[in-house]
């Protein structure tokens, strides 16, 4: 987390070590629409593809190079097994 509590750095990138949870400012925060604290608010901002493959059923893949620590999407869905399917 940067000294101010935030978890992006100033290219909206997380900094903060994998399985950190995260706390976005929201509506009832003091700061505006602009903070730098909300990044999974605005949505997507790459290109990614879901495809169908060989083996392993539907994937994701990018469209454009992306930077470590760059949102790629919000996953809100079940992971379920092949069995489940």
């Amino acid at each position: 987390v940067t000294p101010h509590g935030l978890c992006y750095d100033e290219n909206k990138r997380l900094c903060v070590p994998p399985g950190t949870p995260l706390y976005e400012c929201n509506l009832v925060c003091a700061c505006s629409s602009q903070c730098s604290n909300r990044v999974i608010q605005l949505g997507p901002r790459v290109r990614v593809e879901v495809f169908k493959t060989r083996k392993k059923g539907w994937a994701l893949r990018a469209g454009e190079f992306i930077a470590r620590g760059t949102l790629v999407c919000e996953y809100t869905g079940e992971v379920i097994t092949n069995e489940e399917a």
